[in-house]
């Protein structure tokens, strides 16, 4: 009972939202004959209490079984029919008005002339009309499984009498399972205002659809339509559907996770491939059987369900979008071989539901640059790039044409091992990388050592989308430093021409190391002891001149060379103050001429050529010492005294002013002159038993200050001192 008053309550609520009368009246003469429902093959007439399915209900407008053809018979011409629920007031027929039109001849119904036509709701295209096989399985005349307006031969009148099927219609309202069909002329139809084309707009109570708003084509005059109340006292038939869905398969392991979005619901796509927000579902072409054969209706967007109301096989091809890759395809929950089209069987059981899942991810990029890093601090600076071959043919090999490896496991557990080369500029790129797990490393080439990444490589688990750029990789190579150690006789801070090398003396380098390989290199704090060559400590030379120091492979970083303890009296002359050389030192740098230069006590002296006056002292500093030789102070007169002197003469004084002079000439004096004391250094030359070279100078300017006070035997002593040196 209660049953009763909830529809009678519907029914109520539905007329007053929408009335009872139409906008048009037509005034004709009453419609003669009658329409009947029957079953498939139209034998019995008005059979309600044998419809066990709506697919069983068909319109027969002719007369009943052994009765004249005209008997009963609508007159000729076009008829639109429907299907509502007992008391008109809701529509339960599904299609447009333009599926549903019949023509009548002599009395009964000779073609369903909307048979070859379709009509489009939203995004989707029905056909009015499908005729299922005449001869199924079950014998001729049975119901059309399509539930699509199927016809058949009325048995009761032989063609071309034919009965229509009433499907598809919303299930009625009625608690009995009651309905009514109706039909009326064509003209009369659109002359109430009705709209062939109209696809039926849902009627909502309490948010609840219980079947479409009426139409006006069939409004008073009752006299101008034919109805026909049945009953379908079985459970109406569910129609079979088929839903296609899409997901997100992250990290493309083929399943659908926990936590990954559905394509169109919780993440939408646009044509091109790329994520936006929603609404965007995953297109894909959707075909289904039609009598003798199949139809492609279009493309349609996850998610979404299919009327599957015909026996057979149902088709979806994803549409494989730009950067995207399948990895998993579902039928009816079952994981099965990827393919962009899947099918399934529909049996036409009411209730059948069958489900197409395709899952798809987003293939990555892994992509860098191998450079050369100058200065082996583990950082890409600016300046670490990878050079030309014309720019830097040493350090290019190090970065350009190296092999590059890409190895691991993607999550369906495929192995991936991909080689590539780095182009002129260092670059490289894996493309379609499907998510996983992997290592990206290079090859070293001979001679190079890794500087970043401090592994020498990356790991990387990439997931859907997630391109991995900027992986890059810095290489450096070992550098080299030589100098020479030489002996400077000037002591002007420059190697001249016949200064020559100094072996065996020791040379230190310190610093840091910017960054050391572990496994092949030292670590990063430097301190190295080496010898000049060809003495004792480091015999050959290697076809360097004596005196030459190096240090070899040393990995880019700031050093400082220094020497060793000099002996006494010994002075360092280059490099300048603080005499250590202060270098940067970068990859396969040679750098060369880091020269030390020291001055030392004897060194200036050169006997047999005092007479060079003019490189070592200014005129009136030469006259000075000439005072009480050559009077008239004429230089070119003095050089040739001096050198024709001789000491077989018995002259002392002037044998002795001969060594002195020898002596005091072959000194340099650069940065001060003799007479203001700067020369101590070369004072303190010495020769054993015989004392220092300032004593025997100082003895002699003291004699020639005063002559007279010495004896011959002193003077010649003082020469003799003088001579040791002048020979030394």
């Amino acid at each position: 009972m209660k049953k009763f008053w909830l529809l009678t309550g519907l029914i109520a609520l539905a007329l007053m939202l929408f009335g009872t009368a139409p906008t048009n009246r037509v005034s004709a003469s009453s419609l003669s004959g009658a329409i009947f429902t029957t079953t498939p093959d139209g034998s019995i007439v008005n059979e309600n209490v044998r419809y066990e399915k709506k697919i069983e209900v068909y319109l027969d407008g002719g007369p009943g079984p052994n009765a004249p053809q005209t008997a009963a018979g609508l007159p000729d011409g076009n008829y639109i029919f429907q299907v509502t629920d007992p008391s008109g007031a809701v529509l339960l027929s599904e299609d447009p008005a333009k599926c549903r039109e019949i023509r009548v001849h002599d009395g009964v119904i000779v073609e369903l002339v909307s048979s070859e036509r379709t009509y489009g709701n939203g995004n989707k295209t029905y056909p009015c009309s499908i005729q299922d096989a005449p001869n199924p399985p079950d014998g001729p005349g049975t119901a059309g499984k399509s539930g699509r307006h199927d016809t058949n031969v009325d048995t009761d009148h032989g063609p071309p009498a034919i009965v229509v099927q009433l499907m598809p219609f919303f299930d009625t309202p009625n608690n009995g399972g009651v309905y009514k069909a109706w039909a009326t002329p064509i003209d009369t139809y659109v002359a109430k205002g009705g709209d062939v084309n109209a696809v039926p707009t849902p009627l909502k109570v309490r948010n609840r659809q219980v079947g479409y708003v009426r139409d006006p084509g069939f409004g008073p005059p009752r006299d101008q339509v034919k109805t026909d109340n049945f009953k379908v006292k079985g459970v109406p038939i569910v129609p079979p559907e088929v839903t296609v869905r899409k997901f997100h398969d992250v990290d493309a392991d083929s399943l659908w996770d926990a936590g990954e979005p559905e394509m169109g619901l919780d993440q939408c796509v646009d044509s091109n491939g790329a994520i936006v927000s929603c609404p965007g579902g995953w297109p894909y072409d959707w075909t289904e059987p039609i009598d003798g054969g199949t139809l492609t209706s279009g493309s349609y967007y996850t998610p979404n369900t299919h009327v599957a109301a015909i026996t057979g096989t149902y088709t979806a091809c994803e549409t494989l979008l730009s950067g995207w890759a399948q990895t998993a395809l579902y039928i009816d929950g079952v994981k099965v071989t990827t393919n962009l089209c899947a099918s399934v069987a529909v049996a036409g059981t009411s209730g059948e539901k069958h489900t197409i899942v395709f899952g798809d991810t987003m293939p990555v990029s892994v992509s860098g640059q191998k450079v050369i890093d100058y200065d082996a601090d583990g950082t890409k600076d600016a300046e670490d790039v990878c050079p030309s071959a014309a720019a830097d043919p040493v350090n290019n090999p190090g970065c350009a044409g190296v092999t590059v490896h890409l190895d691991g496991t993607d999550n369906l557990g495929n192995s991936v091992n991909l080689p590539t080369l780095t182009d002129a500029s260092g670059y490289y790129e894996f493309t379609g990388v499907m998510p996983g797990s992997y290592t990206v490393s290079v090859d070293e080439p001979s001679g190079f050592y890794c500087s970043f990444p401090t592994t020498c490589n990356y790991s990387l688990n990439p997931g859907s989308g997630e391109n991995q750029n900027g992986k890059n990789f810095g290489d450096f190579s070992l550098a080299d430093l030589t100098g020479r150690k030489y002996h400077d006789h000037d002591g002007d801070g420059e190697r001249d021409a016949g200064e020559h090398g100094l072996a065996d003396w020791e040379i230190h380098l310190d610093g840091t190391a910017a960054r050391a390989n572990p496994v092949t290199l030292e670590g990063t704090e430097i301190h190295r002891v080496t010898w000049s060559c060809g003495g004792v400590q480091v015999p050959d030379c290697q076809g360097e001149p004596v005196g030459t120091y190096w240090f070899l492979d040393l990995v880019p970083g700031g050093y400082t060379v220094s020497e060793g303890a000099l002996p006494n009296l010994w002075a360092q002359t280059a490099p300048d103050v603080p005499g250590t050389w202060n270098l940067q030192l970068t990859s396969d740098q040679v750098c060369e001429d880091k020269d030390f230069g020291n001055f030392g006590p004897c060194a200036g002296l050169t006997p047999g050529y005092w007479y060079n006056w003019d490189n070592h002292y200014t005129q009136s500093q030469f006259l000075d010492l000439l005072e009480g030789t050559i009077a008239a102070g004429d230089t070119a007169l003095a050089r040739s005294y001096l050198e024709s002197l001789g000491c077989d003469n018995g002259d002392a004084l002037h044998c002795m002013r001969r060594f002195l002079l020898t002596d005091q000439l072959s000194i340099n004096l650069t940065q001060s002159d003799y007479f203001n004391e700067g020369a101590a250094l070369i004072g303190a030359c010495s020769v054993q038993g015989v004392g220092t070279l300032q004593s025997a100078i100082d003895d002699a300017l003291a004699i020639l200050a005063n002559p007279g006070a010495y004896t011959r035997d002193q003077i010649l002593d003082v020469k003799g001192r003088l001579a040791a040196f002048a020979t030394k």
